[in-house]
């Protein structure tokens, strides 16, 4: 994750009249996190990639600084087996920016990071942008987007198979049967046909594997 990058953007945003924590320690933190012994897919990588689809959007959001801050932090905090872990780093953000930035500014990023939190759909044209990007990596080539998938199933080594995979599979069915597979025209027309593909594949592995 690119430190020169976050700095600018930290530092663009900070309005406000009030104090916040200085963009270095803000990054320090957000690596700490990323970096955590347990990761597989949570990690600096997940959010470089975030950040390519992003650059590639941008342009079509309207607020594209929020949205950015957003993807750096919206998997800050990750604990298998929780279920608040977008809450928990939307908070997170919060209290870093403290007074720095200006009240409807944060709340707009604190409601993106929450947006990436199922089953919740998104209701502005920004949040529709923040879950296409955190499902983009559907949309790789097979073998990127399988070994995605195998980090994943990595990130909760204390479930057997059985335990975990039926929760995948559901989550994956659910994202399949919906209408769009991504909110916006921008992603379905660049990746939606090859999202859809890689996902039946993978879910045509689990039941020849027995994993269904």
């Amino acid at each position: 994750m690119e430190k020169q990058r976050f700095r600018s953007l930290w530092s663009r945003c900070q309005t406000g009249a009030g104090a916040g924590v200085n963009a270095d320690d803000v990054y320090e933190e957000l690596q700490k996190h990323y970096s955590e012994p347990g990761r597989r897919y949570h990690t600096p990588k997940h959010i470089e990639h975030c950040l390519i689809q992003f650059d590639l959007a941008a342009r079509e959001m309207e607020k594209a600084d929020a949205v950015e801050i957003a993807v750096w932090f919206h998997d800050l905090i990750f604990v298998v087996n929780t279920n608040d872990n977008e809450l928990q780093s939307a908070r997170r953000f919060l209290e870093l920016a403290g007074d720095s930035m200006d009240s409807e500014f944060k709340t707009r990023v604190y409601d993106l990071i929450m947006a990436t939190a199922p089953p919740r759909l998104p209701k502005t044209n920004d949040e529709k942008f923040m879950l296409d990007i955190d499902l983009s990596s559907f949309g790789l080539p097979w073998n990127d987007m399988l070994r995605d998938s195998i980090a994943v199933r990595q990130e909760s080594p204390q479930l057997s198979d059985a335990e975990f995979f039926p929760g995948q599979r559901a989550f994956l069915e659910s994202l399949v049967s919906r209408e769009h597979f991504y909110f916006t025209e921008f992603f379905r027309s660049r990746i939606e046909d090859k999202a859809r593909s890689n996902i039946y594949r993978y879910l045509n592995n689990l039941r020849e594997q027995g994993n269904d």
